[in-house]
């Protein structure tokens, strides 16, 4: 996709139910969510009301800058 957009596949386990879908983020991504690569070596992240929030871990305390959260796309 020419605009910088990815997809990801939604996986399905052997029932064929639907388990998650894995979503990459490169070091430029995070580097926009104000993540510091060099610094950190954990993500966490969490779904909150439809939106994805991302925090940075740095020694055993988590960043949740207004920075770190992505919409949701359906």
């Amino acid at each position: 996709m020419a605009d910088g957009t990815r997809e990801a596949r939604v996986s399905h386990d052997g029932d064929g139910d639907p388990i998650g879908a894995a979503v990459f983020l490169t070091p430029e991504d995070l580097a926009a969510l104000g993540v510091d690569t060099e610094a950190v070596n954990r993500v966490q992240y969490t779904v909150i009301n439809g939106r994805l929030h991302l925090g940075s871990m740095t020694g055993g305390e988590v960043d949740t800058s207004d920075k770190a959260e992505a919409g949701a796309q359906g």
